[in-house]
């Protein structure tokens, strides 16, 4: 291969790297777009992305209480129609 072909294949890699970067900062872009769009619903439900986690573990303690509770119920045969 000589220099010519070298310098063509090399242009032609940083044209195709120069496409692949253009492709991830617009793919960057649409993320950041759509982790701004669930942190503002995030914010419109009344909670903040830093305790996120904490309301998800009260809510499983939450269901996991009343499922214990439907189950001891059940177990007993006490049935209430509420």
């Amino acid at each position: 291969m000589d220099n010519q072909e070298k310098l063509k294949k090399l242009k032609a890699e940083v044209e195709e790297f120069k496409s692949e970067k253009i492709r991830k900062e617009e793919q960057l872009k649409g993320l950041r777009q759509q982790r701004n769009d669930l942190i503002t619903q995030i914010k419109d439900l009344g909670y903040t992305p830093e305790n996120l986690s904490s309301e998800i573990k009260k809510l499983e303690d939450s269901i996991n209480s009343q499922l214990s509770e439907i189950e001891t119920k059940l177990s007993k045969g006490i049935v209430n129609e509420e």
